[in-house]
């Protein structure tokens, strides 16, 4: 019975081999080719269907013309990929920025042979779908005309691009719609003229002047959220103050988020206390 059944044991294993040969030389000829490829447009294909379920949760399925999940490509010596190939990726990807959530917002643009190129535009999603700016790529920077809006529809910035960097005159815009300020950039760093930036709820977040490529005078930020609770409004506070003259810093101020003059952190640009205060603002 020993004998018999050691005997049935390897004809089982021999017919096992067997039928792995079979496999291994059924996916060696071309009809199996056309299987690899519908593979790989089928993992395509599911990589898009959640930035389609996405974009029509959030109700921009109709507003952006790509549904490509610009996520899923892969970057390979400089160039980006779609999923499953060996080219590099052209046509239009749809990202979905929600880093700042609840405020989220989904950018549109163009790729040509694994680079940014062409049109790019972001939309605002938090409250309405109105475009939150529009900018175009050159052979992967950002080249030519970007110009801003806030979500109010109001105009926020414009100005231009040259290989990658900010360059010439950038206007900026209040949320009301004034003109606020006018800045020259250099090679992408400011260099003369008034800088003032904005919250959303309209109140000042920085404002300085900049003088042949250096702050002038004072740079003032606005970084602490208080609730005012007569106008039932946020309202932001000074955080710091930096002076300077003949282009080095002199002072450096910094008060916390009860209002008390502190010891700057040096952890954010807007400022903040090297130590924790509690105390509420007076």
């Amino acid at each position: 019975m020993k004998k018999k059944g050691s005997l049935i044991k390897k004809l089982l294993i021999g017919f096992g081999i067997l039928f792995l040969i079979g496999i291994i030389a059924d996916s060696g000829d071309s009809g199996n080719n056309v299987s690899t490829i519908e593979l790989k447009e089928s993992s395509a294909s599911q990589a898009r269907e959640p930035i389609e379920e996405k974009l029509a949760y959030l109700g921009m399925d109709d507003i952006v013309s790509g549904h490509f999940d610009g996520s899923t490509l892969f970057r390979k010596d400089g160039l980006e990929y779609g999923p499953g190939s060996e080219v590099p990726y052209s046509g239009v990807a749809v990202f979905i920025e929600e880093s700042l959530w609840p405020k989220r917002w989904v950018i549109e643009g163009t790729y040509k042979d694994g680079k940014k190129d062409g049109k790019w535009t972001e939309f605002y999603v938090y409250k309405n779908k109105r475009i939150k700016c529009q900018y175009s790529y050159k052979d992967g920077k950002k080249d030519g005309l970007w110009t801003g809006w806030q979500e109010n529809g109001q105009k926020s910035s414009k100005g231009i691009f040259k290989d990658g960097k900010k360059n010439g005159k950038w206007t900026y815009w209040s949320p009301d719609g004034q003109e606020s300020s006018e800045l020259i950039y250099k090679n992408g760093l400011p260099w003369d003229g008034e800088f003032i930036r904005y919250h959303d709820n309209g109140q000042k977040k920085q404002e300085g002047t900049y003088k042949d490529g250096s702050i002038d005078g004072k740079m003032t930020w606005w970084g602490w959220k208080n609730y005012d609770k007569i106008t039932f409004k946020d309202k932001y506070t000074v955080s710091k103050v930096e002076t300077y003259k003949d282009k080095e810093m002199i002072s450096i101020e910094c008060w916390s988020w009860g209002g008390n003059e502190c010891e700057c952190s040096g952890e954010y640009s807007w400022g903040g206390c090297k130590y924790h205060d509690t105390r509420a603002p007076q």
